[in-house]
C-alpha cells in the first residue's frame, strides 16, 4: 500500500503519523482502515474505494442526511400512513356494504 505524506514546517511527514494543533491549523483526516463491505463482502481499502463502491451500489452514509431531512421524511411518512390508512378504511367499509 502506498503511503501519503504532507509537508509540515518544511518536512515531509506520513499522514498517519502527523499531529495537528486545534488552533485553526490544517486538519488532514487519515485514511480509513480496510473493512469488509456488508453489501458484497469485498474488502474496502480506503476512502476513494468506499466512494466508488457506494456509487456502484447506489448507497450512501447516514451521515449524509441532516436532522432537517429526517424531520421532513417523518412528516412525509406520516402523511403516507394517514392516506393509506384512510384508503384501507374506505375499502373495508365498501366490502362490508357489498360494494366490492
Amino acid at each position: 500500500m502506498r503511503k501519503s505524506y504532507i509537508q509540515i514546517n518544511g518536512k515531509l511527514v506520513p499522514k498517519d503519523e502527523a499531529t495537528f494543533k486545534a488552533d485553526g491549523g490544517v486538519m488532514v483526516m487519515p485514511d480509513i482502515e480496510p473493512f469488509q463491505s456488508p453489501i458484497t463482502g469485498e474488502t474496502i481499502r480506503g476512502r476513494s474505494h468506499l466512494r466508488q463502491h457506494m456509487k456502484e451500489h447506489g448507497v450512501t452514509h447516514a451521515d449524509d442526511y441532516s436532522n432537517e431531512w429526517y424531520k421532513n421524511r417523518r412528516k412525509e411518512m406520516q402523511r403516507d400512513y394517514e392516506r393509506e390508512g384512510r384508503k384501507h378504511r374506505i375499502e373495508v367499509m365498501k366490502k362490508t356494504m357489498g360494494m366490492l
